[in-house]
C-alpha cells in the first residue's frame, strides 16, 4: 500500500501579500510540498490556477489547491 503524499499549492495574487504570509504562518506543513504561484504578469483567475494545478508534485498522491484568501481550519488538510 502507497502512503498518501500531500501537495499544496496557493494561487497569488500580488495585492495578497499579507494573506499568503498569515496562511503560511497557520498551515502545519510538516514534509508537504507547498507552492505559492504569484500572478506576477496579472494573466487572471483562470491562467494562474492551471498554473496551481499543474505545480502538483510528481511525488504527490494528493494535491490541494488552497485560495490566498482561504481560512485555515485546525483539522482540514493543510490546516494548522
Amino acid at each position: 500500500m502507497v502512503a498518501n503524499r500531500l501537495s499544496v499549492a496557493i494561487p497569488q495574487h500580488p495585492a495578497r501579500d499579507r494573506l499568503v504570509v498569515q496562511l503560511l504562518d497557520k498551515l502545519d506543513r510538516g514534509d508537504r510540498d507547498v507552492t505559492v504561484c504569484v500572478d506576477r504578469d496579472l494573466e487572471g483567475v483562470w491562467a494562474n490556477s492551471r498554473k496551481s494545478w499543474l505545480s502538483a508534485s510528481e511525488n504527490a498522491t494528493h494535491h490541494l489547491v488552497m485560495e490566498d484568501d482561504v481560512l485555515a481550519v485546525p483539522g482540514s488538510p493543510g490546516g494548522a
